[in-house]
Formats: structure tokens, sequence, C-alpha cells
């Protein structure tokens, strides 16, 4: 079976302190980022993150230069392989395609690490000031670590 590849997008803004943009399906879904195939945007990770979090949560904005990381899950069967981008959110659509089914809310870092639903997402919410840290001195980018999702 081939793996599936995807494209997340950890959406933030600074205002003035940082936070992520996180969403869930309606009604009880566990909070998580934007997220989707690539195939579906011929298979062009950037162009990908960027209509999966308009879709999603309808926001745009830069994306990071670089993958900050990248983790694998399975479901039904069929493995999945995703590849992680931040993005600072420069604007926020009313409407959006996912509207009526999904809910989204700006948090904190630390409710963001308390909500979200993967653990190695949750990894690179918590690294997430590092990467978008002014100073030349920010970290590199990596792996999650990989805890069976």
């Amino acid at each position: 079976m081939v793996t599936v590849q995807q494209v997340a997008v950890i959406p933030f803004q600074k205002n003035p302190a940082l936070q992520v943009l996180l969403i869930r399906k309606l009604p009880d879904g566990s909070w998580g980022v934007p997220k989707g195939g690539i195939a579906d945007h011929g298979n062009d990770f950037r162009e990908a993150a960027r209509l999966e979090c308009l879709e999603e949560a309808g926001a745009d904005g830069r994306l990071g230069p670089d993958f900050v990381g990248e983790f694998s899950y399975w479901r039904a069967d069929q493995e999945y392989h995703v590849r992680v981008l931040v993005m600072e959110v420069t604007g926020l659509r009313d409407r959006y395609r996912e509207r009526g089914y999904r809910e989204r809310r700006w948090v904190s870092i630390n409710e963001a690490v308390r909500i979200v639903g993967r653990d190695p997402l949750r990894w690179l919410v918590r690294e997430l000031p590092r990467w978008v840290a002014d100073d030349e001195n920010a970290s590199r980018p990596g792996t999650a670590p990989d805890r069976g999702v």
C-alpha cells in the first residue's frame, strides 16, 4: 500500500503574544491544524498548504521557508506521512469552504499544547516560538518524535 503524502500548516499570529489558530470538526472533533493531501493540489506541498489553510480555517498568510517537522500516522489501514509548515496569518476570512462544519479558535501556545489531539503535532506547536523568533539564533526545524499516533 502506498503512503499518502500530506502537508499541515501551523497558522500563527503575534498579537502581541504568539498565538496558534486551531481547528476542529464540529460538533466535538479533536483540535488540530489544517492539513490535507498534496495529490489534490498538483503534488505541490506549498500550494497544498496554502489552499488547505484557506479551505479549513479561512486563513491566508506567509508560509515559512522550510518544513519545521514531519510525522506519520495510520487511519483505517492507511499510512499517512505529514510534512509541516508554519504560516504567519495576514488575513482571516469570515466565509470559507469548510466554515459550516469546522470551528476555529486562536489560542496561546500553552493552550494549544494542552488541547491538540496528536502528540507529534503537540511537540511541533511547543517548538513554534523558536521557529518564529526574530533573532538569528532561532532553532532549526526537525522531526517530531514518533510516538505512535
